[in-house]
């Protein structure tokens, strides 16, 4: 059976010409990037990377990105995308958690790649520069790539041999490693090209770090569609555009969707022609009618294409929506879609019973995508049962087969003895057109254990009131729903690829907020 080096084979052969990855520095067709991957895995190779070799990559979104991507998976060494925001006693961790022998940096983060060195186990530091340590065996991009060859490897890999390391990201606690197996990858690269309606030429254009699995989504969907990925290396709005622009993007990949009104927010947007994008990816459920008509503001031919899925487990749900579509039913706004191939969804309740269709339930998954265990220990935070992969998200489904993601469970409001969702409330509290962001979470009250806490990300020079919060909830939440605490903040807390980090918000409790009603 094929593995994910396929992918880049088959696009070589089959399409050579089409271009395959570009930046705003360049692109490489598939012809070229697979010969250069070949080059770089071989010249690997002589320096001892061998087949289940990890592989740490801290390098921001370019075209050697995605030649280490393919050259591991040519070799079968095993990447490890390192999230370019941690400090260098992070990466270390990550480091010797995944017991990596090898490291890749980009020159500007050389000095913490130094750092690791010195304080791990590394043998081999591949830097983009020329290396400044005497710790270990370093190599500069351009040496190493001298050592290269135009011969193949004769390397055997097989559908269960690691593909990838990934990092959650570490919204509920600290970041926990995950394996993905050459099967996982395979399949969620198929999964993703699979009845999505698209052409033979598309073209997708992503800010997402490649570290995250937004990022890799795209990686796989461009190389099974045998499209182009256009990276861009940060989420500058006048570089997103162009890149657009001048690459007839036909889809759009940017997380979170407040980053939609981030574009809009760019006063020369209608300067550029994005009358080629087709489809818009909005991931997590975080959507709301307002960015949705942003969404289509900007990109007036596509769709908005919604989605659900985890570091665990890849990509679960999906589904194409319509301006039209919308309009006609606002709730579709709120969907993150209908079961993916090669996944099965439960929807169970407390007592691991199913739940009926328009009530609430944690999803199970079953799939040959669910990863088996996080690194290390190989041991799950959330279980599995029966086979079923417990998510953690609480999920609710229509008549039509359609999944809206209600909130994480960890994230539900205990308050008066109702439950609440906190995802519920943030969408009421977001159609405000001050509300650029916003989270809501359980701080401690005498009254109700846990009281309803907002906290808010005003638009740059929009005032909100306590009494704007009140009015707005008015007829659109019952009384138990209503939040009662608020705060607006400069920053929201995220990570680095846009979700909001709550746990810290709770860690701040009734110090943040003010009461809401007197």
């Amino acid at each position: 059976m094929f593995q994910v080096d396929y992918f880049l084979t088959r696009n070589a052969t089959c399409y050579p010409d089409r271009l395959a990855v570009a930046t705003g520095k360049g692109a490489l067709t598939w012809k070229e990037l697979d010969g250069r991957a070949t080059w770089l895995a071989q010249a690997l190779a002589t320096k001892g990377v061998r087949k289940g070799m990890r592989v740490a990559v801290l390098w921001h979104n370019s075209i050697e990105w995605a030649l280490i991507w393919y050259a591991c998976q040519r070799l079968g060494a095993v990447p490890m995308p390192l999230n370019t925001r941690l400090l260098p006693e992070e990466i270390v961790r990550h480091v010797e958690l995944a017991m990596c022998e090898v490291m890749f940096c980009a020159a500007r983060f050389t000095a913490a790649a130094q750092s690791v060195a010195a304080t791990s186990e590394l043998e081999l530091l591949i830097v983009e520069t020329s290396p400044a340590t005497d710790s270990l065996e370093a190599v500069s991009w351009d040496d190493l790539l001298a050592c290269g060859s135009s011969e193949r490897p004769d390397v055997d890999v097989e559908e269960d041999d690691e593909s990838v390391v990934l990092f959650t990201s570490g919204t509920t606690g600290e970041p926990k490693g995950v394996v993905r197996t050459q099967r996982m990858v395979r399949d969620h690269a198929l999964v993703l090209a699979m009845g999505d309606g698209a052409s033979r030429d598309e073209v997708m254009v992503t800010a997402s770090p490649l570290y995250h699995t937004a990022g890799l989504l795209c990686v796989l969907k461009m190389a099974a569609l045998a499209g182009t990925l256009v990276l861009a290396e940060r989420l500058d709005p006048s570089a997103v555009l162009d890149l657009i622009e001048r690459y007839r993007a036909t889809q759009v990949m940017l997380v979170p969707p407040v980053v939609y009104g981030r574009l809009a927010a760019f006063e020369r947007w209608r300067s550029y022609d994005l009358s080629s994008v087709r489809q818009v990816l909005i991931s997590a459920g975080r959507c709301d009618l307002s960015y949705a008509r942003i969404a289509f503001m900007l990109f007036p031919n596509a769709s908005l294409r919604f989605s659900w899925g985890s570091t665990e487990a890849c990509s679960l749900t999906g589904e194409a929506v319509s301006r039209e579509e919308i309009e006609r039913d606002p709730e579709l706004v709120c969907t993150v879609g209908s079961v993916n191939p090669l996944v099965e969804i439960r929807l169970v309740d407390e007592q691991g019973f199913d739940v009926s269709d328009g009530s609430v339930g944690e999803a199970l998954v079953r799939s040959p995508m669910v990863f088996g265990g996080y690194l290390g220990t190989g041991e799950l935070d959330e279980p599995f049962v029966d086979g079923w992969l417990k998510t953690g998200d609480m999920l609710k489904r229509d008549a039509r087969g359609f999944y809206y993601l209600v909130d994480r469970k960890k994230d539900m409001i205990k308050t008066g003895g109702e439950n609440v969702y906190a995802l519920e409330v943030e969408r009421v509290l977001q159609q405000h057109p001050s509300v650029e962001d916003c989270a809501v979470v359980g701080v401690r009250d005498e009254r109700y254990e846990e009281g309803i806490a907002a906290a808010f990300k005003l638009v740059p020079g929009a005032t909100l009131t306590a009494d704007d919060v009140v009015t707005l909830c008015e007829g659109r939440l019952p009384g138990f729903k209503k939040p009662r605490y608020w705060a607006v903040v400069d920053e929201l807390p995220v990570n680095s690829v846009g979700k909001v980090q709550k746990g810290k918000l709770r860690a701040q409790g009734r110090s943040l907020f003010s009461p809401l009603h007197g």
